[in-house]
């Protein structure tokens, strides 16, 4: 009876040692896993507030030119004073249309 419990003990314990071997095993081949998936993940954070910082200076950059441009407006505008607008020149159809030469003209039957 006493060789039947000892072996029992032994196999019990044997078959622990096993799986914690395998174990063991098993999470040193997946951590450089975890490790690289970690710096994945760390490397898309970072580009993430990379990309936000630039879309701030973007719009903090594309507001002052807008404000540049409409000051630029403003002082031409005040430059300008009450001169009349420069002349359009005719924008008839006709005003298009290449002029033809009297050759072209008098070999037409």
């Amino acid at each position: 009876m006493a060789d039947k419990l000892l072996d029992t003990d032994r196999i019990a314990a044997d078959q622990q040692r096993r799986i914690s071997a395998a174990l063991d095993v098993g999470l040193k081949a997946l951590r450089p896993m975890l490790q690289f998936q970690v710096s994945l993940l760390r490397l898309w954070a970072h580009n993430a507030e990379m990309l936000a910082r630039n879309c701030e200076r973007g719009l903090e950059g594309l507001s002052s030119d807008a404000e540049q441009q409409e000051k630029i407006e403003q002082h031409e505008h005040e430059r300008a004073g009450d001169r009349p607008l420069p002349c359009i020149p005719d924008a008839s159809p006709s005003a298009w249309a290449p002029a033809q030469s009297s050759r072209m003209k008098e070999s037409r039957p």
